[in-house]
């Protein structure tokens, strides 16, 4: 049931988990789709740490960026998404 498998990853992507144990190779493709960043994902996290990163400079380390608040938990959260990214181009590559 693999749309069972990518509702379910997307659920546990939406909760903060990072990844899910395959048991068959036909699986794999859904739950990676599941676990990619979306555009907007990025766009937030680029924005969220910049920003962080110019107000921490000055002192402050709670923000908000687009009317979220962010602060060193949410930095780190948006740090993982760019790093998901940049992790899926390299392996892409290989």
């Amino acid at each position: 049931d693999l749309e069972g498998l990518r509702c379910e990853s997307e659920l546990a992507s939406n909760l903060g988990f990072g990844a899910k144990h395959a048991i068959h190779p036909e699986q794999i493709t859904a739950i990676r789709e599941s676990f990619r960043p979306t555009k907007s994902q990025i766009i937030w996290a680029k924005k969220a740490i910049e920003a962080f990163e110019q107000s921490e400079v000055r002192g402050v380390a709670a923000i908000r960026v687009k009317g979220q608040f962010v602060d060193y938990p949410i930095a780190a959260r948006a740090r993982r998404i760019i790093a998901r990214v940049e992790s899926a181009q390299v392996g892409d590559d290989s």
